[in-house]
Order: structure tokens, then C-alpha cells, then sequence
């Protein structure tokens, strides 16, 4: 099997739980943030989700994730974000572009939409202001077929799945920074 077939297969059925277990990371120290954290496929239950994907960590992952964008890209990142129909989508959209936005990444907004078009969209060229822009990387808020109380995201850089390594690294980034710089 092709390795990037695989690898694209692989982001395209895995539900982004290490995301959530980045925003409940941000609040946890010691072994128990490690337990979390190499654990993360046992800690999908709504009361955590609830509490720990909010506004403020989602704005704080979509700042370090553009600037991660931002350092793939060869150039200004264009990013396409889309949602699903679970009804704190939307809010989780606001903080994420407005994190993405302080990092000074574009945001393509495709809005509610199915994950496959999401991802369909993260390999057209679009024609802004007179110049054909192609995007750097998508990223869809989306529980995928968890139950509606769920949420998280997918993401790609590249047209690469953005996961496993790249999320812990993206985790130890936002841990080690206080805030948004």
C-alpha cells in the first residue's frame, strides 16, 4: 500500500482526540498531563470535551497551528476551515480563525460542510483579487461519528494529515508558551 494513501486514509478515520487532549493539557501538570495525554483514546467522553475544548484553548491551538502553518509554507498560508452541524461548531470556528488570524494566516471560510468537501477544497486553487491562490492546509471541526456532544478537529498541512508527532508537538509548543505572543 502507497504510505501516503495510508497516511491520508489514517487522518481521514482518525478522530482528532489528540487535539482535545492538547486543549485539556494546557490545564493539567505533572504525570497526570502525561497519563492524558499518551492516553487520549480513553478520554473521548463528553464531560471533558465540554469543559476543555473551549474558547479560549481553541483560540490558543489555532494560534500555535497558524504559525506551525505558517513555518511549513513558502508562503502566505491560506487556510480552509469548515464545520459541521453539531451546534458548538460554530463557536469553536470563531476562536479557532480568531487564533489563526492573530497568527497572521488568511482563513478560506467554506462553512458548514461534510468532512470529504473539506478536504476536497484543500486541493482547488481559488482566484482572490486577481491572484490564483492554492491553500496551505485545511482544518475541520468536526466529531466525525461521535455523538453530537463531541468535537475536535482534522487537519492538514499540505495536503499532508497533520497527527501523531506533529500534535505533541504542537501540544508541548502551546504548554511551553504562556500565551498568545
Amino acid at each position: 500500500m502507497n504510505n501516503s494513501i495510508y497516511k491520508k486514509g489514517l487522518a481521514v478515520v482518525l478522530i482528532i482526540a489528540i487535539i482535545i487532549m492538547t486543549a485539556i493539557g494546557i490545564k493539567l501538570s505533572g504525570k497526570e498531563k502525561e497519563v492524558i495525554f499518551n492516553n487520549y483514546q480513553d478520554l473521548h467522553n463528553e464531560e471533558k470535551n465540554n469543559k476543555e475544548l473551549n474558547i479560549e484553548n481553541t483560540k490558543l491551538i489555532g494560534y500555535f497551528l497558524g504559525l506551525t502553518i505558517k513555518e511549513k509554507s513558502k508562503s502566505l498560508p491560506y487556510i480552509i476551515v469548515g464545520y459541521d452541524v453539531r451546534t458548538h461548531s460554530n463557536m469553536l470556528f470563531e476562536a479557532l480563525i480568531s487564533g489563526l488570524n492573530l497568527a497572521s494566516c488568511k482563513v478560506l471560510n467554506i462553512g458548514l460542510v461534510a468532512t470529504g468537501v473539506n478536504y476536497f477544497a484543500s486541493y482547488q486553487e481559488y482566484l482572490i483579487n486577481n491572484i490564483t491562490i492554492k491553500p496551505n492546509a485545511s482544518i475541520m471541526i468536526t466529531g466525525s461519528h461521535n455523538a453530537k456532544n463531541y468535537n475536535g478537529f482534522k487537519i492538514t498541512i499540505n495536503n499532508e494529515p497533520f497527527f501523531a508527532e506533529d500534535l505533541i508537538t504542537l501540544y508541548e509548543r502551546i504548554i511551553n508558551s504562556k500565551n498568545i505572543e
